[in-house]
């Protein structure tokens, strides 16, 4: 198939905001290991449209710390509660439209989904879903792992469906997994089963795609495999270099975008259920951070593509990546629709991609900053 030539451009910030500023609070970094030997990362972030007129993004904060200061006499700092912060924008002024606070139970809390203006939070131990004007509908209770309880930090990590009305949970527990399979609508757990462990994960409404091999076995044979939840697995495509496992992200149930590493470069890949490709062209490179944003519609499909900085080898520096463009496919998908070169904004590291619903608007949330870009239809 014929590529399309991209239109070739440029885009800068529409509006650039800082959620930490505005919530007054400093982050809290996720702890991870074991007792006498735990380290604290990154704080946990998240960043969503929850219609294609407004954005929200999260952090995780204690109760007392930042400002306004409270004197506390009676207990520590390490026994005041965690809130979940929440910022939502308005996308096209960046207007603030609110800024609610959720006592939640973990570091790693954010939102998990959002869609048609509803909400799905994350807090720990429990899913809660909100309505447009931040109502609390309804609270689910997953279920412990192991007997322990699964609220402590990394007992499930959600996927999300481009559209967010599904999200699996599993758990990383070798040599086996837990698979929960939610409706957010109703917020119910729809399925859960136990099968083995896998690599990169990615849903749509109705179907599971993820990799085989997570272990880099020399006698596994390493490919992209989709089933539907609880179902038996079918080969999707084959991994030629398993020391290079492809980004994949479902668009709609129908098709899977595929970041493939090649000895040319990187390949960008369509393909639909069934194995047959609509899509192949070589891209120049993605971002170690980024990876694949649909928008729910399931009509355009947004690639970061970064340029490596800082990188000495002589002095084994490592370097960083830093955006650079931004890729557009948009439907039928027959090749790049827009190559738009990022410019009024640094952004490197730790970053969160959201694309609205209609494909129209892009926020990216780099550590204290969010940018939002619109982007050309």
């Amino acid at each position: 198939m014929p590529s399309v030539s991209p239109h070739l451009g440029s885009i800068t910030p529409q509006w650039r905001a800082n959620p930490q500023s505005i919530i007054e609070r400093k982050p809290v970094g996720v702890v991870a290991g074991g007792k006498g030997h735990e380290y604290e990362y990154e704080p946990k972030t998240s960043l969503w449209f929850t219609d294609n007129e407004t954005v929200v993004a999260t952090i995780v904060t204690r109760e007392g710390e930042g400002k306004p200061k409270l004197s506390r006499h009676d207990s520590s700092g390490e026994s005041l509660p965690l809130h979940l912060r929440a910022v939502f924008f308005d996308a096209t002024s960046g207007k603030v439209k609110a800024t609610p606070d959720w006592p939640v139970q973990s570091r790693a809390a954010s939102i998990v989904a959002a869609h048609d203006g509803k909400i799905v939070a994350q807090t720990g131990s429990e899913l809660i879903l909100y309505s447009a004007d931040l109502r609390e509908l309804k609270r689910l209770k997953l279920p412990s792992l192991d007997g322990s309880g699964w609220g402590a930090q990394f007992r499930l990590s959600g996927h999300p469906s481009p559209t967010a009305k599904k999200i699996l949970f599993t758990t990383g527990a070798a040599p086996t997994a837990t698979w929960i399979w939610v409706d957010t609508d109703s917020l119910q757990v729809l399925r859960s089963w136990s099968g083995g462990n896998t690599g990169r994960i990615t849903i749509s409404d109705s179907k599971i795609a993820t990799t085989t091999c997570p272990t880099r076995s020399d006698n596994c044979d390493p490919r992209i495999v989709v089933s539907e939840p609880g179902a038996g697995w079918q080969t999707l495509v084959r991994i030629a270099d398993p020391r290079h496992r492809p980004y994949t992200q479902f668009v709609d149930d129908d098709l899977v975008f595929l970041l493939v590493r090649s000895p040319t470069g990187l390949v960008a890949t369509l393909v639909r259920i069934g194995g047959k490709e609509i899509l192949t062209e070589n891209i120049s490179r993605s971002c170690e951070w980024g990876g694949i944003y649909p928008s729910s519609s399931g009509q355009r499909v947004v690639v970061p593509s970064c340029k490596l900085k800082g990188h000495i080898e002589a002095l084994d520096m490592g370097g960083y990546d830093e955006l650079e463009k931004i890729l557009v496919y948009d439907a039928p998908f027959r090749g790049q629709s827009y190559t738009l070169e990022v410019k009024g904004a640094k952004i490197k590291e730790r970053t969160l991609l959201a694309v609205s619903p209609d494909g129209s608007k892009l926020a990216i949330l780099s550590k204290e900053s969010l940018y939002c870009f619109q982007l050309p239809h």
